[in-house]
């Protein structure tokens, strides 16, 4: 019996010490400045994609801002009014009346400070358009926002 109880209480002392050890661990690890600048930027990145209100660190609040261009090597999701520099062109979405998109071109190269006012309808969007040195295709649009998808690049150089 004196035997047992002594199992006992090795288990439960085994017991506490995997209970304590596990979440400090895990504590430690993602307290070192490597993990919590990846965590940084895992909330930013979660809240600008799917428009949490994350807490960060001091209190740093990260919040959807639907105004930010979002740029991969396929997509593109541009907000009226806001420019976008893909490879040495400047994209903005100026407008959406009826069925008509509103762009403004800048060649960068050329001339960055004048637009190249483009007008396109919805229908020849869908086949796919040149702007600059990329082919897009219009995956949607609102009165709001712009989501393209890049088809092809074109290197001048």
């Amino acid at each position: 019996m004196h035997s047992q109880n002594r199992n006992n209480r090795r288990f439960g002392l085994f017991f506490l010490f995997i209970v304590l050890a596990i979440p400090s661990v895990l504590a430690y690890y993602v307290s070192t400045p490597y993990h919590q600048e990846y965590f940084k930027e895992f909330v930013q990145e979660r809240a600008r994609r799917f428009g949490h209100n994350m807490m960060g660190d001091q209190g740093t609040k990260y919040e959807y801002a639907p105004d930010l261009p979002i740029v991969s090597k396929e997509r593109v999701l541009l907000a009226k009014d806001n420019k976008i520099i893909i490879d040495r062109t400047c994209i903005v979405f100026k407008n959406l009346k009826k069925d008509m998109v509103e762009i403004d071109l800048y060649l960068l190269e050329l001339d960055p400070d004048v637009p190249y006012s483009l007008t396109f309808l919805k229908k020849d969007m869908n086949k796919g358009i040149r702007l600059g040195n990329n082919r897009f295709r219009l995956i949607s649009v609102n009165e709001k926002k712009l989501k393209l998808k890049r088809l092809e690049s074109y290197h001048t150089r």
